[in-house]
């Protein structure tokens, strides 16, 4: 869609923006919660920033209406919604300097399936070292 409409490229996945939402689908799934804030209070800047530093995000989480299953139901659910004028905050799916995005999917016990995707149009990794110890230190605190 982007490089038809817009001549632009297309999307590409920072390693620190997908940790980002990996991150908060894994605390939604394990803690329970369900929304932008996250269980030890994060938004979803402060997510990004732990990973590397990102210029205006947007964050979309996207729970199972019962018929969406997979990750990518779920994320044609979230573009096909993007033109009911009550969600046309989602129309950042479609910017033309939009181009990368951490999307992750998980199975949350109350809600069904969900899929957290970040949205940035600009992110500078942290070091991957520093990003991989994060992400443990992450990882420990929701298990």
């Amino acid at each position: 869609y982007q490089r038809r409409v817009h001549g632009g490229p297309l999307v590409d996945t920072p390693y620190g923006m997908t940790l980002a939402a990996r991150d908060h689908c894994m605390d939604m799934c394990c803690k329970g919660g369900i929304g932008h804030e996250g269980s030890d209070g994060s938004t979803p800047i402060a997510r990004l920033n732990r990973y590397g530093r990102a210029v205006r995000p947007y964050e979309y989480v996207v729970l199972s209406d019962g018929t969406s299953e997979s990750a990518f139901d779920l994320l044609v659910d979230l573009v096909a919604d993007a033109s009911n004028d009550e969600r046309s905050g989602r129309l950042h799916l479609f910017h033309p300097d939009i181009t990368l995005a951490g999307i992750a999917y998980g199975h949350h016990a109350e809600q069904g399936n969900v899929l957290v995707v970040v949205l940035t149009q600009q992110f500078t990794d942290k070091p991957l070292e520093e990003q991989e110890r994060m992400h443990e230190r992450m990882t420990g605190l929701l298990s």
